[in-house]
């Protein structure tokens, strides 16, 4: 029986057809190497995944793209999840990808929860330990890579802000496998030497995939935050990226630059605040003047009352002696003795005739 030809077209429609209605091949998840990457201006990616003995082609929309954290690179290990279908016009098939993950990032990940589980049964994540930061520090400790955005971002606000704050930048790796111990290092030393120094610690670095971040995961690093004498703000990465190191800090700033802005009040607050205290100072200073005016009236009129002169005025006299001292019994005088009354318009002198005592 000879078998009837079919068109290029509908041959590659049934291959795609049966390609669909497998129920291995419409949910796939592959390792491998990415190669020959092309981004294209549509957002789309298009890429091969390679092992050692053999490569598949794949297609990534950019629909799909938008939740994933990490970038694609060339030569990067990966773990592709999709459907295997058919590109008709080119007549092979390729992997419809779903979503990209890095080799191992699913280990990553539980490591993740276990540490973070760990952590939060012992407490490091509870609010009663979060120390305030200082309002007004006068040195802050930076520890970050010297190089990259995040070191400029913070330098660049803390200047901004307020010249007058002193900054130590303490440089470290922020990324591989030595990063963690270079951090751990760096907030112990600060403590260690320059505790009494350094009012506040930011720690932190910018943005980057999953993997890029993970030092800042570390179960080392978020106890060396932890037993931080000096406040610590955590920065890492951006908004959307919350690492364990960002959980246990005293304070958790989405941005390198947010951390900087939260670190020092800007001069324009700072001016404001020294505006209310003048105002306070003055309104003070002012109530104690009036109450001082007021306080010097009452006593001018009890100083007044005690006044001999008042006393004149009122029909009272002062008795003296001869040597002008005041006579306040008759057992200072005998009968005989000159004495002089003050009056109020006047003075009367007087010789003692007789003494009667009552």
């Amino acid at each position: 029986m000879e078998i009837k030809p079919i068109r290029v077209g509908l041959l590659n429609d049934y291959i795609g057809d049966v390609l669909s209605r497998d129920g291995i091949l419409s949910n796939v998840r592959v390792i491998g190497e990415i190669a020959n990457l092309t981004e294209h201006s549509t957002g789309h990616s298009y890429f091969s995944l390679k092992d050692e003995d053999s490569t598949i082609k794949c297609f990534f929309s950019k629909f799909s793209k938008e939740d994933m954290k990490l970038s694609l690179e060339e030569g990067k290990s990966v773990i592709v999840e999709g459907n295997i279908s058919v590109f008709k016009r080119g007549g092979y098939y390729s992997i419809n990808v779903k979503s990209v993950e890095i080799e191992g990032l699913g280990d990553v990940n539980r490591q993740f929860e276990l540490t973070k589980k760990k952590l939060m049964e012992e407490g490091l994540f509870d609010s009663i330990y979060k120390r305030d930061l200082p309002e007004f520090p006068n040195k802050i400790a930076v520890v970050t890579s010297p190089t990259g955005a995040a070191i400029e971002d913070i330098l660049r606000t803390l200047s901004e802000r307020n010249k007058a704050v002193d900054i130590l930048i303490f440089p470290v790796l922020v990324q591989g496998k030595k990063a963690p111990e270079d951090i751990v290092f760096a907030i112990d030393f600060i403590n260690e030497n320059l505790s009494d120094e350094i009012d506040l610690i930011i720690v932190g670095r910018g943005g980057g995939s999953a993997e890029d971040l993970w030092a800042f995961n570390d179960e080392n690093v978020a106890r060396s935050i932890f037993n931080s004498k000096i406040p610590i703000i955590s920065a890492v990465g951006h908004e959307i990226d919350v690492t364990i190191a960002d959980m246990v800090a005293d304070y958790r700033a989405a941005t390198p630059t947010a951390a900087a802005v939260v670190a020092v009040p800007s001069k324009g607050n700072l001016l404001a605040i020294l505006n209310q205290f003048r105002k306070r100072a003055d309104d003070y200073f002012e109530n104690y003047m009036d109450r001082g005016r007021y306080r010097l009236c009452v006593l001018r009129e009890k100083v007044g009352g005690l006044s001999p002169e008042n006393a004149l005025k009122r029909g009272y006299g002062a008795i003296l002696d001869e040597k002008r001292n005041l006579i306040t019994s008759i057992e200072n005088v005998k009968k005989d003795d000159l004495i002089s009354v003050l009056m109020k318009d006047g003075e009367l002198l007087v010789e003692i005739k007789q003494i009667k005592i009552k």
